[in-house]
């Protein structure tokens, strides 16, 4: 299959402006992309667009992504170099072929004339063995395009803990959207929650990765007609919601996931979140600061974090400001004197802190993650958070 998709930047290796000129100001114009099949059957029905990454070396680069299902690509040529659910993209100021890419926690300053440079893409989309992914989409049966879109990295026989991660995993995806969840154990595992005040129950084993699709996406059809109602005219353009669960970081210890969730509900743009988020499935429990951190330490931690935003370029481009933590709305959007810390979670290098957009910078900087070494850490993990890491 072969898309055609009409872009907005040129062939000239300039940066997309998101207009019809370039970024040093030649007029380009519209060019139609063909988005080649390579791209297209990682996500059949979805609707791609594109645009041009760069040119380095005699070749284009390319940028792909379907809006409303977690799926971004950079290609060349009929070649996937990199898919992630979400992808952010940074130019350097001096050469436009240098490009940092980045996803939850991990980013990687790319030399696409170097064939040496590109494979360091590889590093963003390490998938640890013994995890098995399952990905599916539906349309809902309502007047108008309502998608619900799921992928999530079950873990396999060869996982250690295997059984608890699985109840975890769907102790997690049924509380994601929802305001509230009850769960009993037993002989027949019910798990509960209360969404959009109707009471909903899944009943089934954990892990059940059809089940759990099946329950999600007619929960999540129910709440647009609770929302919108039957009638066709009353819908916005398209509505969507998509649950991503893939894993970034596993050990016999914990593991730990790249959670993002995105929907769209009508207005100027949809709204999601994207962090980490890590398991210890022998204490059974989630890995925040209250396990990781020495109460007296958040503050110590938090001006670490301040400080790793002043050197990071894609911050101080956004002028991200972080004051000791997130502020807090009032629901007339007023900041209140509360702050709460940035969630986290453990990666590779260090620990990953993630900021949600609007909590620190305007909705176009997207979500802002720092990752902080775990050796500048070190005096500041509790007795577990160290065992934990084993450090």
């Amino acid at each position: 299959m072969i898309v055609v998709v009409s872009s907005l930047a040129t062939l000239c290796g300039c940066k997309p402006t998101g207009t019809d000129q370039c970024a040093d100001g030649v007029n380009t114009g519209s060019v139609d992309l063909v988005i080649p099949e390579a791209v297209t059957r990682l996500e059949p029905d979805g609707n791609w667009d594109a645009d041009t990454l760069c040119v380095a070396d005699g070749r284009v680069y390319f940028y792909a992504y379907i809006e409303d299902m977690p799926r971004s690509v950079i290609y060349v040529g009929d070649s996937v170099l990199l898919e992630a659910p979400t992808l952010g993209l940074f130019w350097s100021e001096d050469d436009s072929s240098h490009v940092k890419v980045s996803t939850v926690g991990r980013s990687v300053m790319v030399d696409f004339g170097d064939p040496a440079s590109r494979t360091q893409l590889s590093l963003l989309s390490e998938h640890p063995a013994g995890y098995e992914r399952y990905s599916r989409h539906q349309t809902g049966d309502l007047d108008g395009l309502v998608l619900y879109c799921h992928e999530v990295d079950y873990p396999g026989p060869t996982v250690e803990h295997r059984q608890e991660i699985a109840r975890w995993l769907t102790r997690l995806m049924l509380a994601c959207g929802g305001d509230e969840m009850q769960v009993a154990f037993g002989s027949n595992t019910t798990y509960a929650r209360h969404n959009y005040g109707m009471p909903t129950a899944y009943k089934g084993q954990p892990g059940d990765s059809v089940a759990l699709f099946d329950f999600l996406a007619r929960d999540y059809f129910e709440s647009v007609r609770e929302d919108y109602g039957n009638n066709p005219e009353d819908y916005p353009a398209e509505l969507y919601s998509n649950l991503s669960l893939r894993v970034a970081h596993s050990t016999p210890r914990f593991v730990t996931y790249q959670l993002y969730i995105s929907d769209y509900y009508g207005g100027a743009h949809g709204i999601y979140s994207e962090r980490l988020i890590t398991y210890d499935p022998i204490h059974r429990q989630e890995v925040d600061w209250n396990y990781l951190f020495k109460p007296q330490a958040c503050q110590e931690v938090m001006e670490l974090v301040e400080e790793a935003a002043q050197r990071d370029e894609a911050c101080v481009y956004w002028d991200v400001v972080i004051d000791g933590g997130v502020p807090v709305y009032d629901n007339r959007g007023n900041i209140t004197d509360k702050r709460t810390l940035p969630s986290l979670g453990l990666d590779r290098r260090g620990v990953v802190f993630s900021f949600q957009p609007y909590e620190v910078a305007c909705f176009a900087a997207g979500a802002t993650h720092l990752t902080i070494p775990y050796s500048a850490l070190m005096p500041y993990f509790t007795e577990r958070g160290r065992a934990l890491i084993g450090c």
